[in-house]
């Protein structure tokens, strides 16, 4: 189920010996541990505060997610606003609309146990009729993942959804409301309060084409726009030293940092002490998240208090990315891996896009198994033209994917070659026995 009400999925965590997430996402219970991203929390804080709606976007795998529970829902807070975080379960047989009316309902009345249940009304009635805790705050509902309804939301009871989301986010007077008035003297702007909620929409950035096919509904899309970006090296840093605490110092984490494709000693030159002349380095934060658990794992196994230069020293990006790709295969048939080397890389070893119906048909591959490749930050999937396609992720995954394929292919063709060889020995005998 994808619905999730106030926050998302939190860090695993028994106690402070593991504050790395890994692939998984920062949640509200996780705000101390968030890290390289106050410059944006306070910048998009500010986008929500004066727009009704914003659009927050960026690349899979980004930390979108952790951005908005980690460290915009707690900004949100501490200035009287009411967070409700969504994610619509598009699979489901309950209704798009009836599933964010749920979650508002329960989110609210958690809030403030006096405020009425949503009933039929619109939101935008509900939300013009309803002061919670007295006009204390002001709610702010989040739809995450909302690229999701291009993808397995299509055609799926989107009307009503999108009909009542785009009256909420542009403060448009519902047709349902206008008709109740049709025949009164009262004067609808009279019964409705002023507006004192806010509305975020967060998606992949591939999915923004499709957002535009909405603008005739809400215009104002364009008004308020979030990108979501790699990390700068600065900003690296603290979201190494930010959860690691006493497990890590500065030189620990600027190791840690080298460890990532592309990066060396340069980066922390003096010449990178300078901002105005400092050429950017972007780094992707959920490799980045990856090498930190992964370094942590090591360091709990040895039973070591700290991580050290020493520690990290001892490890290749590529054996952390193997790592990360052949556990998460285990969880998978054969088929998988078979699929992802034989489809998603070029005969010469490059990342290419690959249509789902074909993987379905060819593989065997049913939904639930890409939607956990794409979860578990292997593949991601993008709509052109109403046809969906997958891709690697990332072009890191790229050589562990190559290895494994020429790997699988060498014990193929030894098997045949030993096939032969049994059954040319074989053919022998007959003949000789003859």
């Amino acid at each position: 189920m994808h619905v999730t009400i106030g926050e998302n999925v939190p860090i695993t965590q028994k106690d402070n010996q593991r504050p790395f997430p890994g692939l998984m996402s920062f949640g509200e219970k996780n705000k101390a541990a968030f890290g390289g991203r106050d410059a944006e929390i306070k910048e998009l804080f500010n986008l929500v505060e004066n727009h009704r709606l914003t659009i927050v976007f960026g690349k899979s795998g980004i930390g979108k997610t952790s951005l908005i529970n980690a460290g915009l829902i707690p900004q949100l807070q501490k200035n009287f606003y009411l967070p409700i975080y969504c994610r619509i379960d598009f699979s489901s047989e309950k209704k798009p609309i009836d599933q964010l009316k749920a979650i508002i309902s329960q989110k609210v009345k958690l809030s403030d146990k006096a405020s009425p249940e949503i009933g039929n009304r619109t939101l935008w009635e509900y939300f013009s009729e309803n002061n919670i805790m007295d006009g204390i705050v002001k709610p702010v509902i989040i739809l995450d993942q909302f690229e999701e309804i291009f993808t397995v939301g299509r055609d799926k009871n989107q009307e009503a959804f999108l009909t009542e989301l785009s009256d909420l986010a542009e403060n448009r007077i519902p047709l349902v409301v206008q008709k109740q008035y049709e025949n009164t003297a009262e004067m609808i702007s009279l019964k409705f309060q002023d507006q004192h909620y806010r509305v975020i929409i967060s998606l992949r950035e591939d999915y923004l084409a499709q957002l535009e096919s909405l603008k005739a509904r809400l215009p104002s899309i364009k008004d308020s726009r979030f990108r979501v970006e790699q990390l700068t090296v600065e900003q690296a840093m603290d979201a190494v030293l930010k959860p690691a605490g006493n497990l890590a110092d500065e030189a620990v984490a600027a190791q840690i940092i080298k460890k990532l494709p592309g990066l060396s000693d340069h980066v922390f030159g003096p010449q990178y002490a300078d901002h105005a002349n400092t050429v950017k380095v972007l780094i992707e934060p959920f490799l980045l998240s990856l090498i930190c658990y992964q370094v942590n794992e090591k360091r709990i196994d040895q039973k070591m208090e700290k991580i050290t230069a020493e520690l990290v020293l001892q490890f290749d990006i590529s054996n952390v990315i193997r790592t990360f790709y052949n556990d998460t295969l285990q969880s998978f048939d054969v088929n998988i891996s078979q699929m992802i080397e034989n489809t998603l890389l070029t005969e010469s070893g490059y990342r290419k896009l690959q249509s789902l119906e074909e993987l379905e048909r060819d593989y065997n591959v049913n939904a639930a198994d890409i939607q956990k490749l794409i979860e578990s930050r292997i593949i991601r999937k993008e709509l052109r033209d109403d046809v969906e396609y997958v891709e690697l992720i990332h072009d890191v995954l790229v050589p562990v994917i190559k290895e494994q394929r020429n790997k699988r292919l060498i014990e193929k063709n030894e098997q045949e070659k030993n096939k032969a060889i049994k059954r040319g020995i074989e053919l022998y005998r007959l003949k000789r026995n003859r």
